[in-house]
This record gives C-alpha cells, sequence and structure tokens, in this order.
C-alpha cells in the first residue's frame, strides 16, 4: 500500500476513532502527521481536528534533538 502526504492528511481530517492505549504504538495505523512538518494551510485544517480530539496528540511523533 502506497500512502501520499495527502492522504495522512485526509485520514486524520475524517477525525477516525482510535484505540489509544499508553505505552503502546500501533505500527499498523497510520501515524499522526509531525506538526513541525505540515504546511500553513496543512495546519489551517487539521487545528479544529486536534481541538476536538485533543487525544490525538499522543500519536504525534516529532523528530528532536535534545542538546
Amino acid at each position: 500500500m502506497y500512502i501520499t502526504r495527502e492522504g495522512i492528511i485526509q485520514y486524520w481530517l475524517t477525525e477516525p476513532v482510535r484505540d489509544f492505549r499508553e505505552g503502546f504504538i500501533r505500527l499498523d495505523a497510520i501515524p499522526f502527521p509531525d506538526l513541525e512538518m505540515l504546511t500553513t494551510q496543512e495546519r489551517d485544517a487539521i487545528r479544529p481536528v486536534l481541538q476536538r480530539h485533543p487525544e490525538y496528540l499522543l500519536e504525534i511523533w516529532c523528530k528532536k534533538t535534545i542538546h
């Protein structure tokens, strides 16, 4: 299966019901996009979704380097 960036954004805009379990990572699920990699338009589109579903923030994977 080939998943595009646009497909990932569209998936999350549908506000899918997710099974969140702290400490577990689902490898079979489409991950939430890294917020730093989103365009301004993508951020504006996804902001209301995050306001309605703050639990989605549990799925955000950010690649940060700690100095």
